[in-house]
């Protein structure tokens, strides 16, 4: 009979904290693009497509694309390769042939989110388009217009709740460095 009242407070709690944003709350959004063709992806024909979109070998000996040209500015998304480890080998490249990439899009990171999203979408479409590719989404099911708006949704509701948990945050860090309560300031009379 007590119990039953501590663990219903505790749910609650539980709820509760679950729907506040954690200071290390991430997502990550991941888009598969796989050769339709046996040989895979020619890893040239590949290099021109990225050097054409601006996505640049880097960190990790996998590809970035950042806000501004030429790799400046945060980091828009990354591509790895689908086979184990996930890296590239710039020098061979050209020699490579690839089943498949993925690309993500870590947040928190680029400071336009969905921008980022619409650039990696499209950047994976330029190789499915070019190389005959399918896109498939991180479950590996077909991606599909569908598939693009639930990413967006998700990655609206990441800023919103990460939105939530900056002016949370503002507000515990800033919360009495104020030289006047609130309060105090309202119990003053009007000098009006």
């Amino acid at each position: 009979p007590i119990a039953a009242p501590v663990r219903e407070k505790r749910e609650k709690r539980g709820k509760r904290a679950a729907a506040e944003p954690q200071e290390t709350d991430t997502e990550v959004v991941v888009i598969h693009v796989l050769a339709r063709q046996p040989g895979g992806f020619p890893g040239d024909a590949l290099l021109k497509i990225f050097q054409a979109c601006d996505v640049r070998h880097g960190e990790m000996d996998i590809f970035h694309r950042h806000e501004q040209e030429k790799g400046q500015g945060p980091l828009q998304f990354s591509v790895a390769n689908v086979t184990r480890p996930g890296t590239f080998d710039i020098g061979t490249m050209d020699q490579l042939h690839l089943p498949g990439l993925s690309f993500f899009l870590r947040l928190p990171g680029p400071s336009r989110p969905l921008e980022a999203f619409d650039c990696m979408l499209e950047t994976a479409r330029v190789v499915v388009r070019n190389l005959d590719g399918e896109l498939q989404d991180e479950s590996h099911s077909v991606f599909t217009t569908q598939t693009a708006e639930h990413c967006r949704q998700r990655i609206r509701e990441f800023v919103h709740r990460n939105s939530r948990a900056r002016r949370s945050q503002l507000m515990r860090s800033t919360a009495g460095t104020c030289s006047r309560s609130p309060a105090a300031c309202e119990s003053r009379p009007s000098t009006r």
